[in-house]
């Protein structure tokens, strides 16, 4: 595997600080999501939060876990221009949760518990795992497009051409 970046890493890596930061702070706003069938979910980060700031020889990267946590470390580096790089965000619809976490500088998914599946068979896991898989994916599109829609401008014209 090469260090050399690869043409658009430096973009990815920006869409996802930005992507995760901007989840926080829905998160912490009490702000609820829908998702594709209008369904409300919760999002909430916890436990787990990376931020870094800086460029080139001067990065800083601070890591903050705990389980009950305020994360106020991260928070502070919020304040000193920071971004969040990668997080363990909580999703729930009552009476389930998922854990996962999520980089920033690939929106790769990672560490994904699901709701536990009791007296389980092979036939019955199958059939309760997989709607709980297709769950995260449609709070994923759901959040990430509620995020597309807050970033674009309101009359339909990109940055650029402003």
């Amino acid at each position: 595997m090469t260090d050399t970046p690869y043409l658009g890493q430096s973009t990815d890596l920006i869409l996802g600080q930005e992507f995760l930061t901007w989840l926080w702070f829905r998160s912490a706003t009490g702000s609820i999501f829908n998702d594709g069938k209008g369904r409300p979910f919760n999002v909430s980060m916890e436990q787990r939060i990376v931020v870094q700031g800086g460029e080139g020889d001067h990065v800083e990267t601070a890591s903050v876990s705990g389980v009950d946590s305020e994360l106020r470390e991260a928070r502070m580096g919020l304040t000193t221009g920071k971004k969040v790089t990668r997080a363990q965000i909580r999703l729930e619809r009552d009476p389930e949760e998922w854990q996962v976490t999520l980089k920033a500088a690939d929106f790769a998914l990672g560490s994904l518990k699901t709701p536990k599946v009791e007296n389980w068979t092979r036939t019955r896991f199958c059939w309760k795992k997989w709607p709980s898989l297709k769950a995260v994916w449609n709070f994923w599109t759901a959040s990430t497009r509620t995020f597309w829609k807050s970033a674009s401008p309101a009359d339909g014209r990109t940055r650029s051409n402003n």
